[in-house]
Formats: C-alpha cells, sequence, structure tokens
C-alpha cells in the first residue's frame, strides 16, 4: 500500500493570501449584512418613512433584470415569427421537390422487395396448386 502522504506546512505568504483573499471578504461581507440588518430594524422601529422608500428601490431593483428577460425573450419570439415566415414563403416549392423524390424513393423499394418477394411466392402457388390437384384427384377417386 502507499504511504500516507506528508503534510506539508503553508508558507507564510500563502497564509497571508489566504487571509487577504478568502477570509477578509467574507468577514466584510458579513459586517455589511448585519449592518444593513441593524439599519433596517432602527429605521422600522423609529417610525420613519426610510423603510417604504428603500422597499421601493429595492422593488425597482428586482424587478428591472426581470424587464431586461422580458424584452430578450420578445424579440427572440419576434425574430423566431419572422424566420417563420420566410421560411413558409420558400418552403411549398422544396417540400414538393422532396415528396418527389420520397415518391421515386418509394417506387424503388416496392419494385426491390417485390424482386425480392417473387420467388417465395412462386414457390408457395406451385405448392398450392399441387395440393389442390392432389386433393382433387382423391376426392374424385373416393366418390367413384
Amino acid at each position: 500500500m502507499n504511504p500516507a502522504p506528508e503534510r506539508v506546512k503553508p508558507s507564510p505568504r500563502h497564509r497571508r493570501q489566504t487571509f487577504w483573499q478568502i477570509l477578509l471578504p467574507v468577514i466584510l461581507a458579513s459586517l455589511a449584512v448585519i449592518a444593513l440588518v441593524v439599519f433596517a430594524s432602527f429605521a422600522t422601529v423609529s417610525g420613519s418613512t426610510m423603510p417604504a422608500t428603500f422597499a421601493n428601490i429595492s422593488t425597482i431593483w428586482l424587478i428591472i433584470p426581470l424587464m431586461v428577460v422580458g424584452v430578450m425573450f420578445f424579440l427572440f419570439t419576434v425574430g423566431l415569427i419572422f424566420l417563420m415566415s420566410r421560411l413558409l414563403r420558400n418552403i411549398p416549392a422544396y417540400t414538393r421537390l422532396v415528396q418527389i423524390y420520397l415518391q421515386i424513393f418509394s417506387i424503388r423499394v416496392d419494385s426491390i422487395l417485390d424482386r425480392i418477394a417473387q420467388p417465395q411466392i412462386a414457390v408457395l402457388s406451385r405448392w398450392a396448386a399441387w395440393r389442390e390437384f392432389w386433393r382433387k384427384v382423391w376426392h374424385i377417386g373416393r366418390r367413384a
């Protein structure tokens, strides 16, 4: 089995980078959230109209991305409608061409399948004729 890998001590430079790039941003973001919660709490307790104003502003900021997505979806839908109208204008000629090629293909497939089935049909037909012949011969012989 493989021996357990040795633990390597991180360098002081790595520790500094860990603090400045990971821990400090997380701590600052947490303090900002706590400050916003405290500010919102004091604003609602004091009876001012600031919470309503901030609620309206935050509603606007929440609606703006939805409006952008809605406009993009609308433009996409208009583009599809335009492309479909162009396609429908040109499609009858091409569908007729496809229909002709499919009819040719169908006729060729039928012809090939008829040639494949012909020997089997001939053998079964002769066999049925012989059976009928002998059935009539034996049937007539019994009556007489």
